[in-house]
């Protein structure tokens, strides 16, 4: 479908941001400890997104492993690791895989910040007529993931409940 194009620009696109530090989710909305310490800061984003029919937990793993193929390809090894966890990989997960990144929440939103910039770009936003409102939080949420979390993997974690 025509979703799934946005979906390979976004990859692209979010191949040019994956040397920067990144995050982490987990399926309970409870800390996971053997993904990340305890959430330091959690706060729920309502999206006025709806949840695409297509999505399902075949598209979100296939999202991440897009995103992390991509990394690959850069010759050198990622600044984070990202997956989907949860029985529906529902949580998507970035953790840092590097000191002194993702270590604080205005780290962690200025991530999302830039990952909201690039889903900006894409023609999946553009197509929807939301590209100057949707952010990443509402692209995860198209997606169906219900949780992303950011941690630096030592003792930082920032959860966003997405609704």
């Amino acid at each position: 479908m025509r979703w799934n194009v946005g979906i390979a620009v976004i990859l692209a696109l979010f191949g040019l941001l994956l040397g920067w530090p990144a995050a982490a989710a987990d399926s309970q909305r409870t800390v996971d400890p053997y993904y990340y310490p305890p959430a330091t800061d959690t706060e729920v984003y309502r999206s006025d997104a709806v949840t695409l029919s297509e999505a399902s937990k075949n598209q979100r793993v296939a999202f991440v492993i897009g995103i992390t193929e991509v990394q690959m390809r850069r010759g050198h090894a990622p600044a984070i690791a990202i997956f989907a966890a949860g029985e529906d990989a529902e949580q998507l997960i970035i953790i840092a895989t590097g000191d002194g990144r993702l270590n604080t929440k205005y780290r962690a939103r200025a991530l999302f910040s830039t990952l909201t910039s690039l889903a900006r770009a894409t023609p999946m936003f553009s197509e929807f007529g939301v590209e100057t409102v949707f952010t990443f939080f509402d692209l995860a949420k198209m997606l169906g993931f219900t949780t992303v979390t950011a941690s630096d993997g030592r003792d930082y974690t920032y959860q966003v409940i997405v609704e």
